[in-house]
């Protein structure tokens, strides 16, 4: 991977998190067969919806999720605000990617 250097080291340190990220999340949602790294957000297709209409479905409840950290600390135990928000930005890099 080429070395990132925004000029901004703290910058550089959260794209190279939201990398590992991607990576991992890859190894979990691409087809097995076919190595597609959209597939899972193609199935959207079957119901009419376009993969990056999807995307943004998610990044909505993403989003959601991330308010209502903010407003309640506790009440997600198994993802903290710099998850989502992790998951967030890759979703926008996915959906930009996925858009027509």
């Amino acid at each position: 991977m080429e070395k990132i250097d925004s000029g901004n080291p703290e910058f550089d340190k959260v794209l190279v998190e939201l990398a590992r990220i991607h990576r991992a999340k890859n190894h979990d949602y691409s087809h097995p067969e076919t190595g597609d790294f959209y597939s899972n957000f193609r199935e959207c297709k079957k119901l009419g919806i376009p993969p990056y209409k999807g995307i943004l479905v998610r990044m909505g409840d993403k989003w959601n999720r991330i308010q209502n950290m903010a407003i309640k600390v506790s009440a997600v135990k198994s993802e903290t605000i710099m998850d989502s928000l992790y998951d967030l930005a890759n979703y926008a890099i996915l959906c930009s990617l996925l858009l027509p």
